[in-house]
């Protein structure tokens, strides 16, 4: 992998890229109430509050759905009218207390239970306690800022209470805990800070911090990586790249003609004329691709709305016409940024010149691993036009620069192919419709890549259509197609080149006609098997210097991207192979 400071000619100030993405941030004050949990991550992380409350972001992990499923059986809540009522002279269990203050503060309390003569606030917690250098077992500090907050809802409300307490459901420990006058004065403060840290904009992530581990944002967070784009800062020792629980999963891609595809439980069916083919559990479906006339129930897409399961849609050729997908969880910060970058050269080459001295590198580098006879002349400009691509001045002199590198690329194609047949058959690079079976796979590889990164675009807040390179048209997910340049020779080209030589997929396997060459669903088979092998091989980041598959450095790429488009990131930096 080459690493690279890039400097081109563009010396751009950020100064008014940030005023831009300040004006459109939250004002803290207009955030009507701020929920109990709100207080606990502000203590634990700012920017874990500020994800989560401002942005709309959560993203579950193990430790997430524990602590939802711990939750779950104190959830039922307890009918409740006046204060006075709660609690009959017999011992009562009350679940769920929904109570909100004045302050602008709401919150949902576990459990207020009486014994005797006492009240006792309970709040469970999934998570684990900590040790005080004495070894003694105690709370962890947001835990118990939750129930201070719990605390003084109660007393807002006029509910009188004695105890208070954390119950740790994995190490099953109750902790009492003093909730005095003290405590529960200072949660109007905290709540002021809350809103002082929204007005302020995104807080600066932490560094080398192990909580930062163990956080479900913490993906999308991407702290060390943050600090890296902002100012160059080297990661600490960092344990494990920042990868979800669930980062896998399976597609569902259906080419049949008519073929339906349903919802029974949470189970998708995929059918036709009432004969079942394949069951998938919803859990598992990380996205689902329809290619032609294929119906789907309005249960199906309830279903993927809401668990955030992009539905692309090609046409039965392999030509990609449009997403389904959730609404954006993204403010507009994002979006107003990559509009303001879109509209100024200046601002956009900054991004598209490291692109397109990426794209050309790994070209060079493919042809470099897997040509016969290649020149030293062919290598040498290409090697030329990669260096001259940070000294264009103009979108156009780059666009040249990647024409002229194209050119040389596919003039060699063919020497990275083994088998006659389709090295034949292969004279230049063609499209709408290809007419060639290496054209055909380009093509159809191309487009599912471009699907993919236009949900990733569209899932973390940007706009698919607006790009930076790539113009503007109906249909054209303008901004996918630029975050694919580094990666068109690095998975499709790759992926063409392996199942050819490796004699996966045969000429037998391509249907020609008045319309191009297209792929029979034998061949599609094949490629996307090789596709999707493709994009689950791992690799090592040539910053970071840790292992994550190629789909994942596709989602890195994008919300580098998005923070350089917020003002929180300074410089573009791509994936190049060596």
């Amino acid at each position: 992998m080459e690493i690279r400071n890039f400097k081109t000619n563009h010396d751009i100030t950020f100064s008014k890229v940030k005023e831009k993405a300040e004006m459109n941030s939250v004002d803290g004050n207009d955030i009507e109430s701020i929920p109990v949990r709100s207080l606990q991550n502000f203590i634990y992380c700012p920017r874990l509050m500020f994800f989560q409350l401002v942005e709309k972001i959560y993203i579950e992990n193990s430790d997430t759905v524990e602590g939802d499923r711990i939750h779950s059986r104190v959830d039922t809540p307890t009918p409740l009218e006046i204060p006075d009522e709660i609690f009959p002279p017999d011992r009562i269990v009350h679940r769920s207390l929904a109570l909100e203050s004045k302050i602008g503060l709401h919150g949902v309390i576990d459990i207020v239970e009486k014994d005797a003569d006492k009240i006792r606030i309970v709040d469970y917690k999934r998570g684990t306690t900590r040790k005080s250098p004495s070894g003694e077992i105690i709370p962890k500090d947001s835990d118990i800022v939750q129930l201070q907050a719990y605390a003084f809802l109660m007393r807002e409300n006029g509910i009188t209470f004695h105890e208070a307490a954390i119950f740790y459901a994995k190490e099953k420990i109750k902790i009492p805990i003093t909730v005095d006058n003290d405590s529960i004065n200072r949660i109007p403060d905290i709540v002021e800070k809350i809103r002082t840290t929204i007005s302020a904009g995104m807080p600066e992530p932490l560094h080398g911090d192990p909580r930062c581990l163990y956080c479900s944002l913490y993906p999308v967070c991407l702290p060390e990586e943050t600090l890296f784009w902002k100012r160059q800062q080297p990661l600490s020792n960092i344990k494990k790249p920042p990868m979800s629980d669930n980062l896998g999963g399976e597609y569902i891609i259906i080419q049949e003609p008519h073929a339906y595809l349903s919802k029974k439980g949470e189970t998708f069916i995929i059918s036709k004329e009432g004969e079942n083919f394949s069951k998938h559990p919803i859990e598992r479906i990380r996205g689902i691709q329809l290619y032609g006339p294929i119906q789907f129930s309005t249960q199906v897409m309830h279903c993927c709305l809401e668990n955030n399961i992009p539905i692309s849609f090609f046409s039965p050729a392999g030509r990609f016409l449009g997403l389904l997908s959730p609404l954006t969880i993204s403010g507009l910060d994002s979006r107003s940024g990559q509009y303001q970058y879109a509209s100024s050269k200046n601002l956009s080459m900054k991004i598209i010149q490291p692109m397109i001295y990426a794209k050309i590198s790994n070209q060079r580098t493919l042809l470099i691993r897997n040509a016969e006879n290649i020149t030293d002349s062919d290598l040498k400009e290409m090697l030329q036009l990669k260096e001259m691509t940070l000294k264009a001045n103009t979108k156009e002199e780059l666009t040249g620069i990647e024409g002229r590198a194209a050119a040389i690329y596919f003039e060699n194609f063919t020497k990275m192919i083994k088998n006659k047949e389709f090295k034949i058959s292969f004279k230049e690079r063609n499209r709408r419709p290809p007419r060639d079976p290496i054209n055909s796979m380009i093509s159809l590889g191309y487009s599912v890549l471009a699907s993919e990164i236009a949900g990733i675009c569209t899932m973390i807040g940007l706009d698919p259509a607006c790009g930076l390179l790539h113009s503007p048209r109906y249909g054209r997910p303008a901004l996918a197609l630029d975050l694919m340049e580094e990666f068109r020779p690095l998975i499709v080209d790759s992926v063409t080149i392996s199942i050819v030589n490796r004699n996966e997929i045969t000429p037998s396997d391509f249907i020609f006609s008045s319309k191009g060459c297209n792929l029979k669903p034998s061949g599609r088979k094949v490629f996307w098997e090789a596709y999707f092998r493709r994009m689950n091989t791992e690799i090592t980041h040539p910053q970071f210097n840790y292992k994550m598959t190629y789909r994942r450095m596709l989602e890195i790429q994008a919300r580098q991207i998005w923070r350089i488009f917020r003002g929180d990131a300074s410089s573009y930096y791509p994936i190049i192979t060596r």
